[in-house]
C-alpha cells in the first residue's frame, strides 16, 4: 500500500513508474515479433521451404529465421508492423545498419555451421496486422534482398 500512495513528482517513483511501462511496452512488441515470426514461419512454408532455425543467436547478431528452399539457404528477416509503411518496401523493412549486421551474421552462421554455403540469399517478410490486434491482413515477402 505505501508504493500506491506515493506521488509520481518524486524522483524514485517516478523512474519505476517509467520501468513499468516501457517494460510492458518492450514485453508487448517482443511478443508481437515472435507473433510476427510464427506467421512469417506458416507463409514460408506454404512456398515450400524448409525451416531449419528459429532466432538463431551469435553474441549480438540474430537471424530470425534460417530455412532451405531447393538447396538454397535462405537467411529471413520478419517485420512486424501495425500499419503500411509510406515507402513499403524492403528498403523500409530492412535498414542499411540490419543489412550490415545481416552480412556479419550470416557469416558468423556459416563459419560456425558448414565453412561454406554455395547458394544463399536473404529475404524479408514484412507483415502488418492492426494495432493490438494479431491477425495479419497483409504479407510481403522480399526475396534476394541485396545486403549490400
Amino acid at each position: 500500500m505505501g508504493d500506491e500512495k506515493r506521488t509520481v513528482g518524486d524522483g524514485h517513483s517516478a523512474l519505476v513508474c517509467l520501468r513499468l511501462v516501457f517494460g510492458d511496452m518492450a514485453q508487448s512488441t517482443l511478443y508481437r515479433g515472435r507473433w510476427g515470426e510464427s506467421v512469417a514461419v506458416r507463409h514460408l512454408r506454404s512456398k515450400g521451404l524448409l525451416i531449419v532455425q528459429r532466432n538463431w543467436r551469435c553474441g549480438h547478431l540474430e537471424i530470425d529465421i534460417v530455412a532451405n528452399d531447393g538447396g538454397t539457404v535462405v537467411f529471413v528477416e520478419v517485420k512486424t508492423r501495425s500499419l503500411p509503411s509510406l515507402c513499403g518496401g524492403y528498403g523500409a523493412a530492412s535498414s542499411n545498419s540490419k543489412r550490415r549486421a545481416m552480412r556479419r551474421a550470416v557469416g558468423a552462421y556459416v563459419e560456425q555451421f558448414c565453412g561454406e554455403i554455395p547458394h544463399w540469399r536473404y529475404d524479408v517478410v514484412e507483415i502488418f496486422s492492426p494495432p493490438r490486434r494479431y491477425v495479419a491482413e497483409q504479407i510481403f515477402h522480399f526475396e534476394r534482398v541485396p545486403l549490400g
